[in-house]
């Protein structure tokens, strides 16, 4: 959730950067913005496996499809982080054109 809110607020300065024209103070803003966005993926990233691995040695105890849908449920999490990073890494790109 924190990569997804971390891109919201990225987007919601585009405003602002079309008006400086994806140049100065608010270009070199955002663009730390979204170092901190791949820093929360790159966090996302470990968490979900550090799950992954706790999971993993409780599947025993668990029904068979209750894991599957945890695992499910840890990807589409990631997938969640690494789409909100992909914004950020897009809008990079608008801002070094």
């Amino acid at each position: 959730m924190d990569a997804c809110h971390a891109a919201h607020r990225i987007v919601e300065e585009l405003d602002e950067l079309l008006e400086t024209g994806f140049r100065g103070r608010e270009a070199t803003a955002v663009d730390e913005m979204i170092g901190g966005l791949s820093e929360i993926e790159d966090l996302t990233d470990t968490q979900g496996s550090a799950l992954a691995n706790r999971l993993f040695g409780l599947e025993d105890s668990l029904p068979p499809v209750s894991v599957m849908f945890w695992y499910r449920l840890l990807d589409l999490i990631g997938d969640l982080a690494d789409y909100a990073e992909k914004v950020g890494n897009r809008l990079r790109l608008l801002i070094a054109q």
